[in-house]
């Protein structure tokens, strides 16, 4: 008996020993494919140090990680499931926290530039500060011509002289009939040479707007692109019904303008041209006929939004790119329109004078033709066009001028709930910045500091700053860089964080089952050849030495009696812009390294036609990055947006140009490097990403609008998807390589690095934001609003649903695969 009980014992200990070996090796064949299908998805166990010992209770008592952890205490709400709604999870606090003070949003981004522009002005502020070179003695006359002016109040006497100094413009250039002044130009012709030098010196465009970047068929060359203008609103506010009470607020707002300029410029009374006698009823009031003349100029813009292409057919290059190396050539297809006259005012030519060297690029033709037909009709004078551009030169002016515009017609408007005057937005938005730059037309939010500084006189200087950035980009961005002792260690880091991005990115692309040999060879070699320009340009020098910075910034200099006159200096500035940034490149050859904005800027992009991606030294800052803190926190801020840049040239408007920016494998409709079943694939993954956003309906529940435009946003969706995974892998393969895990933040320590890298990304988009300002942004931004940045983005990434341990197919967080869209990856 014994003897059988042995056996039988040895049986079970062999079968048993034989189900082990089996379990071991199903989970080693299991562990392989893992490891192929996703070498970088988690490569060390969170949890679990290379020696196998846990770490949880390894806790960084470093200042940076101290920092870190409290930046995420304050906007985190950790009653929140994470994997129901992960943007309130890590946003609900600062939601809650955050006073709007009368503004219309405030978010992380924000704040990161309000600390950029304090820090420069408290620099130009103190007295010790001594000035390097002209660029800066500049800067310092421009600021402090400005922070004067807006200390000088807006009393009558201010307000007057302020009004005085743009009529003095207004009437040089252009008259105003409307005011009893006779325009200056006196033909057709001669409008469209106005309109040109009035664009070069004030950088306005109501009828044309105009840029200057690398030629799209040949980027060793510029071009000139003559465009639709940058309306005041977005196309869809001019021609759906749901927003003709915007429209109203609109044309109240132009009334309030025309009624104030009357009041303070000594016009005794309006032509009432605008203003007929209806059946023998008496003469109109100022004020009806303001509001008459307002009313038409909303009409006249909304016309012109009608024959705009709307921002879903702005996508395709090829359509855009109708290039002649003769203004002659421009002429010739219409009648009315003096294209090449705007192009001579525009760029300080002769009157007969041909171009040379570059070519004209007329970026939407049907746009031209309406407006030829406009300009052919005969209801509207030339005194009407003269009126029309002489309205928004005040609207583009007075209120950058500092200018307070009362509102007559609402009275309501110009007090608070204490009877106090109230302190709103801007009226009309600064034109250089609803326009943008280069192909995608990069755009820089301007910081509102109302809502963010201390006191009213921190706003006043922050906001001076902002405006120096916007019109000497390399001004201010030079004085920030210098300023940076830590430059060449961050340079140094972002460069290898970089680096490890695309690596990660790439590996991204093999995975991919629908693209072909040849395709992804194409793919790849635009990552390969990418131009990467960090935080500097290479004309900043050593920082020793200002001779290139004051070279490049040459254009930038007051004229010998100047008198601190504020309009002087903001004129002076706009002018120096537009020749040294824009006019005066059109002519040189082709620069992949051009950064097109401020490296004081808290932003990041992508240039198509140069496939360059730009990290402005402001961007590396909290709560993007900082050199103290953790890895997971770098990675997962400014490694996300490095990912999110380098995937916007793979996305529907990147995948149009190649490895060195030039249209790719052009056909009759559309350029591309992918093949036409490659390009169909990528067509299958980007339309789910639309239909996605557009299904999900995200993130209004009331009003007119309430979606995300899954197509005018699928850009920007389609980049923060595939770039957050890009810096995912590349941080986790980091840190495989350095063969240990990041300790944990204290005040945070039940969170794995892997949780606190999902975290970092969400706090990096906390936002609070009136329902207004988000209908605007529905409207006219190209990127989602920051819920749907975080919630959408989080359901795509499964990694993001393991590392929160979500119930798979339950959690909203953490969809099941045929419930996702996998961007630029094949599993």
């Amino acid at each position: 008996t014994m003897s059988k009980l042995v056996g039988f014992t040895v049986v079970l200990v062999l079968a048993a020993l034989g189900v082990a070996i089996a379990s071991l090796v199903f989970n080693i064949l299991i562990f392989n494919q893992i490891n192929v299908s996703d070498p970088a998805v988690d490569p060390v166990d969170p949890n679990v140090d290379p020696a196998g010992c846990p770490t949880l209770d390894k806790v960084s008592d470093e200042a940076g990680w101290k920092e870190a952890a409290n930046r995420l205490l304050d906007t985190v709400d950790l009653s929140v499931d994470p994997c129901e709604d992960f943007y309130q999870f890590t946003c609900g606090k600062y939601l809650q926290d955050t006073d709007l003070q009368g503004q219309s949003r405030k978010g992380t981004y924000d704040e990161a530039q309000y600390e950029i522009n304090l820090a420069l002005a408290n620099y130009f502020d103190d007295k010790d500060t001594k000035l390097k070179g002209e660029t800066e003695k500049y800067e310092k006359t421009f600021y402090d011509s400005c922070v004067a002016d807006a200390l000088n109040g807006d009393s009558e006497e201010v307000t007057k002289q302020k009004w005085a100094d743009l009529t003095k413009d207004l009437n040089t250039h252009l008259g105003f009939p409307l005011m009893g002044v006779k325009k200056v130009p006196q033909s057709r012709a001669e409008i469209f040479t106005t309109m040109g030098k009035m664009e070069r010196l004030y950088t306005g465009g109501p009828f044309i707007t105009s840029f200057v970047t690398a030629d799209f068929a040949d980027n060793n060359t510029n071009a000139l692109y003559l465009n639709q203008p940058a309306l005041h609103f977005a196309r869809d506010y001019f021609v759906k019904p749901q927003f003709i009470s915007k429209l109203q607020d609109y044309a109240d707002n132009i009334t309030d303008l025309i009624l104030a300029y009357q009041k303070n410029t000594d016009v005794n009374k309006m032509d009432h041209q605008f203003c007929p006698v209806f059946n023998g009823a008496a003469e109109k009031s100022e004020l009806e006929c303001a509001q008459m003349v307002a009313q038409w100029a909303v009409n006249m813009e909304r016309s012109i939004a009608m024959a705009s292409w709307p921002d879903t057919e702005l996508r395709n290059y090829k359509q855009q790119y109708n290039p002649f190396d003769a203004l002659s050539g421009v002429d010739f297809f219409f009648q009315q329109l003096y294209l090449g006259n705007y192009v001579r005012g525009l760029m300080d030519m002769g009157p007969d004078e041909e171009i040379s060297g570059f070519n004209v690029v007329l970026s939407q033709p049907t746009y031209f033709s309406a407006l030829d037909g406009q300009f052919d009709a005969n209801h509207i004078s030339e005194d009407d066009y003269v009126d029309y551009l002489a309205l928004h030169f005040l609207m583009d002016n007075a209120g950058e001028y500092g200018i307070k515009i009362p509102s007559v017609v609402n009275p309501a408007k110009n007090k608070n709930r204490n009877g106090k005057r109230r302190d709103t937005e801007p009226k009309f938005h600064r034109y250089v910045t609803r326009r943008g730059y280069g192909a995608r037309r990069i755009s820089r939010k301007p910081l509102n500091s109302k809502g963010i500084a201390v006191n009213e006189n921190d706003a006043i200087r922050t906001d001076c700053i902002d405006t120096l950035i916007d019109y000497m980009p390399f001004g201010p961005g030079y004085t920030y860089v210098k300023n940076r002792d830590d430059r060449e260690d961050v340079k140094a880091d972002v460069k290898i964080m970089t680096e490890n991005i695309i690596t990660q990115f790439s590996e991204m692309l093999n995975s991919l089952d629908w693209i072909d040999p040849d395709s992804l060879t194409r793919a790849h070699a635009k990552s390969t050849s990418l131009q990467k320009n960090y935080l500097w340009p290479e004309f900043f020098g050593d920082f020793k030495s200002t001779k290139d910075v004051d070279a490049h910034n040459a254009r930038y200099k007051f004229p010998a009696n100047f008198d601190k006159n504020y309009w002087t200096a903001l004129k002076n500035a706009k002018f120096a812009l537009q020749t040294t940034e824009q006019f005066d490149i059109v002519k040189a050859g082709g620069d992949r390294s051009n950064f097109l904005q401020s490296p004081a800027t808290v932003n990041a992009w992508y240039q198509p036609e140069r496939n360059s991606i730009t990290f402005p030294f402001g961007i590396l800052n909290p709560p993007y990055y900082d050199l103290s803190y953790p890895q997971a926190y770098s990675y997962a801020g400014q490694g996300g947006t490095a990912g999110h840049e380098l995937t916007h040239g793979y996305d529907d408007e990147g995948t149009q140009f190649d490895e060195v920016g030039r249209l790719a494998e052009c056909e009759f409709t559309h350029c591309s490097i992918l093949d036409d079943k490659s390009r169909s694939g990528f067509v299958d993954m980007a339309q789910c990403v639309v239909q996605q956003y557009n299904s999900g309906c995200c993130p209004l529940k009331k009003g007119n609008v309430r979606c995300t435009n899954g197509d005018t946003t699928q850009g920007e969706n389609i980049a923060d998807i595939g770039g957050q995974q890009a810096a995912y892998r590349a941080y986790n393969q980091y840190m495989a390589d350095q063969r240990k895990t990041e300790l944990r933040l204290p005040g945070l320590e039940q969170y794995t690095p892997q949780q606190i890298f999902w975290m970092t990304y969400g706090v990096s988009w906390c936002m609070k934001i009136t329902d207004d300002r988000l209908v605007r942004q529905l409207m006219t931004d190209p990127h989602a609003p920051s819920s749907c940045r975080v919630n959408q983005v989080m359901q795509d990434i499964p990694q993001f649903g393991q590392d929160f341990k979500c119930k798979r197919g339950v959690s909203p967080m953490y969809p099941n695969d045929a419930d996702r869209c996998k961007v630029w990856v094949g599993y």
